[in-house]
């Protein structure tokens, strides 16, 4: 078989990568943090390899630029709300300088990696009250076992109409005599409920909103071809009925943490070969397939919420669509 079950089903499954949340809900706020922490010694000092593809970009992420001109990730990955996006790479600068005292003197600057949707509809996201406090405590709960839904960056998200948040799920892939891990975890607050395959609602929305994925693997893959797997992940999006509307911001990040670039020149080592590009429409078939099955996951792990007013219901409270999902494995 290509492809087979992981433990968890989850991003966690790819070896050296833990996730933590930090949820911040009351009467004004459904708002919070998702850390995605690479447990590397140091990341400045210890790049990956890494790619982004933007489907359509009303988004206000940090750090793509740099990433898609020198191929490389050199900070954990945080997902937030759109408004709080400057103050936590703040914080991830802030943390990155007490571990390396050669930063902006004797070598280069830190690029920070923040991504964020738009969580005001059950949010008072002008408020801005997340704080560098607040990513410790995601530092603090990094975790292989992790809770998907209504936490950390996907507390106020809604995706289809119903609660989003956030999903994960992963595979392992079996190529010659070697099994690679390819895992996705995703921040869902796009789509119209009118448009979701697998509901019959009448209700007539646009489709806007924005969707974060996060595809990391063990495979020795190359910048171009983390790049295209990251393009192949909005399949899933429209698999499920989305257009990606004009206010929604789409973008994904791809990563492997095989391939090590050292910041510094004496210190890097040899490469291990990539696959052959005949071999790559297996990872493009698992990233559609584990990007879909994350996406409907922040649904059902979701909780009805509410924000003063107006309250967003779980697709579970809707037992005609969910005895039509299936998670394809």
């Amino acid at each position: 078989m290509i492809y087979t079950k992981t433990k968890l089903d989850t991003i966690t499954d790819v070896p050296n990568i833990q996730v933590g949340h930090f949820t911040y809900k009351d009467i004004n706020h459904n708002t919070g943090i998702t850390l995605l922490k690479l447990n590397n010694h140091n990341l400045f000092q210890n790049k990956l390899q890494a790619a982004t593809y933007t489907y359509n970009g009303f988004g206000k992420s940090i750090g793509f630029m740099q990433i898609n001109e020198l191929n490389t990730l050199e900070s954990d990955i945080v997902l937030t709300n759109t408004f709080n996006v400057g103050k936590l790479a703040n914080a991830l600068v802030e943390r990155t300088l007490e571990n390396n005292e050669d930063i902006g003197l004797t070598t280069s600057t830190f690029n920070s990696v923040v991504l964020e949707c738009n969580d005001s509809n059950l949010n008072d996201i002008r408020r801005v009250i997340l704080t560098k406090e607040h990513l410790d405590i995601a530092y603090n709960n990094v975790t292989t076992t992790f809770e998907l839904g209504s936490v950390g960056a996907g507390a106020g998200m809604v995706c289809f109409g119903y609660k989003g948040g956030i999903g994960s799920a992963s595979t392992n892939i079996n190529i010659d005599d070697n099994v690679y891990t390819l895992g996705v975890l995703v921040n869902t607050n796009f789509g119209s409920q009118s448009d979701f395959i697998y509901s019959n609602s009448n209700i007539i929305t646009e489709d806007k909103g924005s969707i974060n994925i996060i595809l990391a693997t063990n495979a020795p893959l190359t910048p171009n071809d983390l790049r295209r797997i990251a393009k192949r992940a909005f399949l899933a999006q429209a698999q499920l009925g989305s257009y990606c509307g004009n206010g929604s911001g789409d973008i994904a990040l791809a990563f492997s943490t095989t391939n090590i670039h050292s910041h510094y020149k004496q210190n890097q080592k040899p490469y291990i070969q990539p696959l052959h590009e005949n071999d790559i429409s297996k990872f493009f078939k698992a990233t559609v397939i584990i990007t879909k099955r994350a996406i409907l996951k922040s649904l059902l792990y979701a909780n009805t919420t509410t924000h003063k007013t107006k309250t967003i219901k779980s697709i579970n409270e809707y037992k005609e669509v969910v005895k039509c999902i299936k998670l394809e494995y």
